[in-house]
């Protein structure tokens, strides 16, 4: 079993080109926050991956049994499997496929109705101006489109105890040794108008893994395939992300670093079959990282016209407590550190019942960023704070 400790002379000679002024406590904050969580996350590895000038450079920390390198090891992504999805939406909105106004119920089986808003049981009327989407003028106001369901701001719950019953919030008293339970299609078909909206859609953000749920059933349809088929189409095949993926191979089930919840007790994977497009896709800090790199013109980049689409911030995000100025994109939030600083910075977070991830990207600075943990222990702090020290103060 190797473990990995004090990786502080590496992280702050990487850091020194693009951080100055600084003394060498701030420069080490990372490691001081690292060593922090590997205390506290019993039996955990952590993992920090940065890209920056064309290199990608990982340090891990904690727990790393066997001989495969911490950046090859597969884990779970949680909602951040949300930006993946958004950016196939992207896709299919380059190839002409679908428009980004086509309202949910054009995708659905004939037998099945979207969701709507219905001002007349929540009594709250529509508003004439909607934040996000330019509306379809043939489609009601009440009815949800595919550019909502990427910006999180259809009116969809984030959870609720149809279509999307392994949310770690529905039914679950964390005595549970048993992952939570993801009901099949047909299900989630059945349940899909029964469904929820709780304000008008367009009018503002809230997350939904529902939402995103419902997004990778429509592209599945679309394309009348697998959504881990598109995954491999779109991103795995161009980008060389081969260890993302929703059905792992026996040989990438063998680097699968096991999770852990709070206690350092081991969890078993959480399975996925309607809500996979939510959350469903494993994946290495490697490809992660690469995937963040691909937003950054590298030779491998994404589409221009999918990329443009997909990252544009679009509607003000807010939260208690929330100080950095922030939007929505599709999939993505797009913060700044300050409201006087222009860098945007794209963010997703994500987890299951064993692991974590943070995972952001930085155009103006030619900077990726992925954080990973095979634990329960949020990885939010260390993203942010690595991403202070990497930006610096200017």
């Amino acid at each position: 079993m190797k473990k990995y400790l004090l990786l502080t002379i590496a992280l702050v000679t990487l850091v020194l080109a693009e951080v100055s002024g600084q003394s060498l406590l701030s420069e080490s904050s990372v490691d001081v926050m690292a060593q922090k969580y590997i205390k506290k996350a019993k039996n955990a590895g952590l993992i920090i991956g940065i890209y920056q000038q064309g290199q990608f450079r990982f340090f891990p920390y904690g727990e790393w049994p066997g001989t495969v390198a911490p950046e090859e090891r597969l884990m779970q992504l949680g909602a951040a499997t949300s930006v993946y999805t958004a950016t196939l939406l992207g896709f299919a909105m380059a190839e002409g496929r679908v428009h980004s106004w086509d309202p949910l119920q054009r995708f659905l089986p004939d037998s099945i109705e979207a969701p709507r808003y219905d001002p007349a049981l929540l009594g709250v009327e529509m508003a004439e101006d909607r934040l996000s989407c330019d509306p379809d003028p043939l489609s009601p106001p009440e009815a949800i489109t595919l550019c909502q369901l990427a910006q999180h701001t259809s009116g969809l719950t984030c959870a609720c105890t149809e279509g999307y019953l392994w949310h770690p919030l529905v039914g679950m008293s964390g005595k549970e040794k048993q992952p939570p339970y993801d009901p099949d299609e047909s299900f989630f078909w059945a349940s899909l108008s029964s469904m929820e909206v709780t304000f008008p859609p367009g009018t503002k953000y809230r997350y939904s893994n529902q939402g995103m749920a419902v997004l990778g059933q429509v592209l599945s349809r679309l394309y009348n395939t697998s959504y881990g088929a598109l995954i491999d189409r779109y991103l795995g095949k161009p980008l060389g992300l081969q260890d993302t993926r929703v059905k792992l191979t026996s040989g990438q089930r063998e680097r699968i670093q096991p999770g852990f919840d709070t206690k350092g007790r081991s969890v078993a994977p959480w399975e996925f079959s309607a809500s996979v497009g939510a959350g469903g896709l494993w994946s290495t800090p490697a490809d992660v990282l690469h995937f963040l790199a691909a937003h950054l013109g590298t030779r491998t980049a994404l589409v221009n016209d999918v990329r443009e689409v997909v990252t544009a911030p679009a509607v003000d995000f807010t939260f208690p407590g929330w100080r950095r100025p922030t939007q929505s994109a599709y999939g993505w939030l797009v913060s700044r550190l300050r409201e006087d600083d222009p860098r945007q910075i794209h963010w997703i977070n994500g987890g299951t019942g064993g692991y974590r991830v943070f995972m952001a990207f930085v155009r103006q600075n030619q900077l990726g960023l992925v954080v990973m943990a095979n634990s329960e222990y949020d990885v939010d702090e260390l993203g942010w704070g690595t991403l202070e020290l990497m930006l610096g103060s200017n």
